[in-house]
């Protein structure tokens, strides 16, 4: 039976860290990433099982806070738990802790939905293939409800624009959603990225964004508080996010 929690060691290498040499945001990310995946195709529910049974899952949110810096060749420990969710929901979570020895560096909550192949409508959570009688982990890391987002950015907002590449995309040939976290921090400059330190991320993926396209990157700020919205063509909104720095 699978165990309510999955654990993984990661060194923090070079390909994980900022340019201050410490674990970065991408970095971090992209561990969050590696768990839920490793996890998923643990429980048998990972990207190959879940397209044999007519889904796809794709993540619609994650909120990430920030704690403890570590360093460039440390080791950290990542742990993952999939969140108890009732037959009915069309919404799924997971939670995440990242730690070094016994300091917290960030711990995180994703939400998720599978979308059916057939016609790309979230399906509900008891045709997810998740398995029967699972022994949920009560723990839950973060307990604030995601952010409702609003769409109130003007032309005036704009600090960006990005034309999606090849070396963008993922398996389903969307872009990877670690990679709409690149493109807003890419709105910094050296000197923002090395003196400031975020104290929270959070971004929510309303829709994909295709290869070609071309979006528009749009920003408020508000005191230590960042927030974005990136648009495509259409002037729709494909992706929010908020960064709070610390003081």
């Amino acid at each position: 039976m699978a165990k309510p929690k999955y654990t993984n060691e990661f060194t923090v290498d070079i390909d994980r860290c900022g340019p201050n040499e410490r674990l970065g945001v991408i970095g971090t990310f992209n561990i969050l990433q590696a768990l839920a995946t490793s996890h998923a195709y643990q429980l048998g529910i990972g990207a190959f099982d879940t397209w044999d049974r007519g889904g796809y899952w794709v993540v619609t949110n994650t909120q990430v806070e920030f704690y403890n810096d570590v360093n460039l060749y440390e080791t950290i420990v990542g742990e993952t738990w999939p969140m108890e969710t009732d037959d009915k929901a069309f919404k799924m979570y997971r939670s995440y802790t990242i730690k070094h020895k016994k300091d917290l560096v960030a711990k995180a909550k994703s939400e998720w939905v599978v979308l059916s192949t057939k016609n790309n409508m979230p399906v509900p959570f008891k045709e997810s293939g998740f398995p029967k009688n699972f022994k949920y982990c009560k723990d839950i890391a973060i307990e604030e409800e995601p952010t409702k987002f609003v769409n109130d950015f003007v032309e005036e907002d704009k600090v960006g624009e990005y034309v999606i590449q090849v070396t963008d995309l993922d398996l389903a040939i969307h872009t990877n959603n670690v990679k709409y976290v690149q493109i807003i921090l890419n709105t910094f400059t050296l000197d923002e990225m090395t003196k400031k330190k975020v104290k929270s991320f959070e971004i929510k993926y309303a829709s994909s964004c295709l290869l070609g396209e071309k979006i528009r990157i749009y920003r408020k700020v508000e005191g230590n508080t960042y927030r974005y919205a990136i648009k495509n063509d259409k002037d729709r909104v494909t992706t929010y996010a908020i960064i709070v720095f610390k003081n």
